[in-house]
């Protein structure tokens, strides 16, 4: 039986009843209520078809991006490394890529990863397109380590980390002393002797190759030392290609052509620069006693011979003749040779005859430079790269703080914490507090410290852009390696862009051993390649320094003409500006000899006197060159620039001598120097409006003619030796 209520209570319970009986809800709770049940009750409720409206049309890129990924079996990937995956330390590797897509559309990166000092990592990749049906060809080029044996080459989807795809290359590393020859040929094996070449302290290695696979960047060649055609049609060769191999021709290849029955085929797709002879047609003969006293053997196998009969143009030396038939004809190309033979070496005799061996040695190794230095050793140019950190890393944010600062700090520091705080407790008689006052005092000054070294080294980002340009005189060409450092006042992460299509690694500084300490960073990042040329990820310290080198060749206004020749002890002539642009501080060097220039303006001649005996400088050529005690501030950092960016370029490693076809050096010959204004190209940083600051350096080797009239004294290294025999029918 349920407890009655309390008396009380019934009736309170009562009177709420009949309080709220027929009363209707507050109008806030019944919208509440409301919204939630239209709530509940809207997602079921049919809508009826929208009205057809004009429609966003999709991008390819978008359709790309939102249909899935193909799987891997819709796609093939081959890897093609040139020259097998022979390189030689320090030079780039192209890797011809063909990629094909059966699947889904698909937007991808081809991309391999190389370890770097300091666990740090670089990635070359290549950005691809693929649609449906898609068979896509490029080329990555990449940089290996001296200790690579294998390349893991992946396709990447865009936007993800793990490949679908992935082969793995083999890589051959060779040391610098190895001079390579490649020979692109036809039907015939008379090109076997070459193995047989026995350079002085260097190893011969000699590859097979086809036209197609040659690289249409010069940098891809540094890994060829001659290259030889022979019985092939040049005209295969793509524009870009063509412009690779002059370009390597004239940075110091050796290019041999062809003659016999397929010279014209050879020749016709060549650069004219690279014909040595106008062809008049073909001729045969019976006997070669040229090439039998050349090699000093008889040629048994009997004629006749079909060969090639062509003029030698102007600036062409004829170097073997038979009759009034030139046989070899040589042309000069800035640092590299064009040889041209009017019989083709691959078919007979050649391939039978025991003289071949004699006459390749008599013909391509006079073209040899000896490598001076018993050790295989570094590459030149990696020892100059390291030497160029020196001068990229002199700028004012870097500079170690002024001790006629940081003394005076540190004694008012000692003097406020020790003796006045002392007194000044002592006389409060608060000896006690020295707890709080001696902290306070040291967070205060650090403080400040801090504050005086971000006003000195600035909360800018600086792009400190060296550029070293090799100019081809009259040619509108030009080599451009440029050297850039990114200074950042705090821990960041940044993207770089290159407005040209240019080969990028990262900077590794030579240790000074006589300098201070560097804070140059090593980090990891991606290249990507293409135009423009974008290094992802580029991560830097705090008021540190990330080091590249840029390298590739760029068409230019920077044309210089020159005309040098002999006169007694002395070498005479003028350089001409004939660029659009003024060259500053311009010099002509040779050996420790120097005429300053001064200033040259667009279309400006200067005359050229210097003395043609010299003997090898015991002082830096920037010093040299620099003699003027440079002032102070910004004027004094720019000398101090320039004069390393010179000795970094022209100062030869210590255990080897100057080689004209490896690096600069002006004991190889004459070189005129200048510098620009500004850089040939501005780098730019994503999201971020730098400081930037430029020097360029343009140098070139110049012509010299030789006037022998009145008898000339040629100092060692200044020419390349040919030794001729009065009656023209000797080649040594």
């Amino acid at each position: 039986m349920p407890h009655p209520l309390h008396p009380r209570r019934e009736r309170r319970t009562e009177r709420a009843r009949h309080h709220t009986r027929g009363k209707p809800l507050p109008p806030i709770l019944a919208l509440g209520l409301s919204v939630i049940a239209i709530s509940l009750i809207l997602p079921l409720w049919p809508l009826p078809p929208m009205p057809i409206t004009a429609q966003h049309q999709a991008t390819p890129r978008e359709r790309l991006a939102s249909e899935p990924a193909p799987q891997a079996g819709d796609l093939r990937l081959q890897i093609s490394p040139f020259l097998d995956g022979v390189v030689r330390h320090g030079e780039w590797l192209p890797l011809r890529v063909r990629v094909e897509n059966d699947g889904r559309p698909l937007r991808a990166r081809v991309a391999v990863a190389l370890s770097r000092s300091a666990g740090s990592r670089i990635t070359y990749a290549r950005e691809l397109e693929l649609p449906r049906g898609a068979r896509k060809e490029t080329t990555l080029y990449v940089l290996p380590n001296t200790f690579s044996r294998r390349l893991t080459v992946e396709l990447i989807p865009a936007g993800e980390t793990e490949p679908l795809l992935s082969q793995e290359v083999a890589v051959t590393p060779m040391p610098p002393t190895v001079y390579t020859i490649a020979i692109a040929r036809g039907s015939g094996d008379g090109l076997k002797a070459l193995n047989n070449l026995k350079p002085d302290r260097q190893e011969i290695r000699v590859l097979d190759i086809a036209l197609a696979d040659l690289p249409e960047r010069v940098e891809g060649w540094g890994s060829l030392d001659a290259l030889i055609l022979s019985g092939v049609d040049t005209s295969v060769l793509t524009p870009a290609q063509q412009a690779a191999l002059t370009a390597w021709v004239y940075r110091g290849g050796v290019l041999i052509l062809g003659g016999g029955p397929d010279a014209a085929r050879v020749l016709a797709g060549l650069p004219v620069p690279l014909r040595p002879v106008q062809l008049n047609g073909e001729i045969t003969l019976e006997a070669l006693p040229a090439l039998e006293q050349l090699a000093g053997k008889p040629i048994r196998i009997s004629g006749p011979f079909l060969l090639a009969s062509g003029a030698a143009r102007e600036d062409s030396d004829v170097r073997l003749w038979q009759g009034d038939l030139p046989l070899v004809v040589e042309q000069a190309m800035y640092r590299g040779v064009v040889l041209w033979l009017a019989f083709d070496p691959n078919l007979s005799p050649f391939d039978a005859w025991a003289g071949a061996d004699a006459l390749w040695q008599a013909l391509l190794l006079p073209l040899i430079p000896p490598w001076p230095s018993p050790s295989p050793g570094f590459p030149p140019q990696a020892i100059i790269d390291g030497r160029m950190g020196w001068a990229l890393y002199n700028v004012s944010a870097l500079a170690l703080p002024s001790l006629g600062l940081l003394i005076p700090l540190l004694g008012i520091y000692i003097l406020v914490v020790g003796p006045v705080n002392y007194l000044l407790l002592r006389r409060a008689r608060r000896l006690e507090w020295g707890w709080l006052t001696i902290p306070a005092i040291t967070i205060i000054f650090s403080a400040g410290a801090y504050g005086l070294g971000l006003r000195a080294r600035g909360t800018d980002v600086i792009v400190h852009q060296i550029t070293v340009l090799e100019a081809f005189p009259g040619e509108d060409l030009a080599f451009a390696r440029a050297y850039v450092g990114l200074f950042s006042p705090g821990r960041r992460t940044y993207d770089l862009i290159l407005p040209a299509e240019m080969l990028v690694t990262s900077l590794t500084q030579e240790s000074n051993p006589f300098g201070p300490s560097t804070r140059m960073t090593t980090s990891s990042f991606t290249v990507r390649e293409g135009l423009p040329t974008v290094v992802e990820g580029l991560s830097v310290n705090q008021w540190s320094m990330q080091g590249l080198v840029a390298s590739g060749t760029i068409q230019t206004p920077y044309r210089l003409e020159a005309d040098l020749y002999t006169q007694g002890d002395r070498i005479m002539g003028s350089v001409r500006n004939a660029s659009s642009v003024p060259l500053q501080s311009a010099a002509v060097v040779v050996g420790n000899q120097i005429a300053r220039l001064g200033d040259l303006a667009p279309g400006q001649t200067a005359a050229v006197t210097l003395p043609l005996r010299f003997q090898v400088a015991h002082e830096p050529l920037g010093f040299a060159l620099f003699q003027t005690r440079p002032g102070a501030g910004s004027a004094r950092r720019e000398i101090e620039v320039r004069r390393s960016i010179v000795d970094a370029l022209f100062s030869p490693p210590i255990t080897q001598a100057p080689d004209a076809n490896r690096t600069a050096s002006p004991l190889n010959g004459p070189y005129l120097l200048g510098w620009l204004d500004a850089a040939p190209m501005e780098i730019a940083v994503r999201d971020v409006t730098p400081v930037s600051i430029h020097t360029t350096l343009v140098y070139a080797r110049l012509p010299l003619r030789l006037i022998t009239e009145s008898g000339v004294s040629i100092p060692p290294g200044l020419l390349r030796p040919h030794i001729q025999m009065p009656d023209e029918d000797r080649f040594l």
